[in-house]
């Protein structure tokens, strides 16, 4: 009686310690994002400046600032329509990782450039997608933008700024963009100079090794000669090539600081 007893008391203590770990692990599941650090599951994210193809259009994050002080972030995008269809009107909803659904407002809405507010963020969130649909086409795909916590650009303040102001902004950030350009390829031209040097600094040394070779190995040397002159001949084409782009981009920078410079005539003239 007594052993049947105690084979009983242990079931039954089995049977409370698989209840405590399955209400531990619930528990634990739906209270981790208030305990644990909001970026410790933060990977989703768009990368700012790259065209993504959707619906015969393509789409350009420029910009994705977070105010925490406001719980607000600011999002600035580029839409080129190739499709000319006229559909140019777009939705767009945000949703938090955990299913919380911010407020989007639209503060500007062009045919190719959106300036929207994400109102009422989280304070302890972690990912944001922001999914834009065409408005006119109920049945066309969605895109799908992301942030996280550790990626997004913190500022202090969301400044609200009228056309004029937004505009200005706009052409800065193009400006910016234009200048990180023309130095990645300048940076490349370096390379490409280096190595043509370094290719001719080996031409040269087989020429003059040239002196002690049989007929058939001088031969198989001009032949070494030849595809290496080819290579320093493609290297210096692609510097000239690059030297034609930066040329390109200083053109546009003075074309948009035209821009800029109108669009401060007319602030002044209103």
């Amino acid at each position: 009686m007594r052993i049947s007893f105690l084979k009983k008391g242990k079931g039954n203590l089995q049977f409370y310690i698989i209840i405590f770990l399955f209400i531990a692990g619930y528990v634990f599941f739906f209270t981790s994002n208030f305990w644990m650090p909001a970026d410790s599951s933060a990977n989703a994210y768009t990368v700012l400046g790259q065209e993504k193809a959707w619906n015969g259009r393509k789409v350009t994050l420029l910009r994705w600032d977070y105010s925490e002080a406001e719980q607000m972030m600011e999002v600035e995008l580029d839409i080129k329509n190739n499709t000319f269809d006229g559909q140019n009107t777009y939705q767009f909803t945000s949703m938090e990782r955990l299913g919380e659904r911010p407020i989007v407002k639209t503060i500007i809405e062009q045919e190719d450039w959106v300036i929207l507010r994400i109102c009422n963020v989280p304070k302890r969130w972690s990912e944001l997608l922001l999914r834009i649909s065409v408005k006119e086409d109920s049945n066309a795909e969605h895109l799908s933008l992301y942030t996280n916590i550790k990626k997004v650009n913190r500022v202090d303040a969301l400044v609200m700024k009228d056309w004029n102001g937004y505009r200005q902004g706009r052409f800065e950030q193009q400006i910016t963009a234009y200048q990180k350009k023309i130095e990645q390829k300048q940076e490349e031209i370096e390379q490409q100079q280096k190595q043509n040097q370094t290719i001719l600094e080996e031409i040269a040394r087989l020429e003059s090794e040239k002196i002690y070779q049989t007929e058939e190995e001088q031969e198989e040397t001009d032949q070494i000669m030849r595809n290496a002159q080819l290579k320093a001949d493609g290297a210096e084409d692609t510097a000239e090539q690059l030297k034609e782009e930066i040329k390109e981009l200083e053109k546009k920078i003075r074309l948009t600081r035209q821009q800029i410079k109108e669009v401060l005539e007319n602030d002044n003239d209103e």
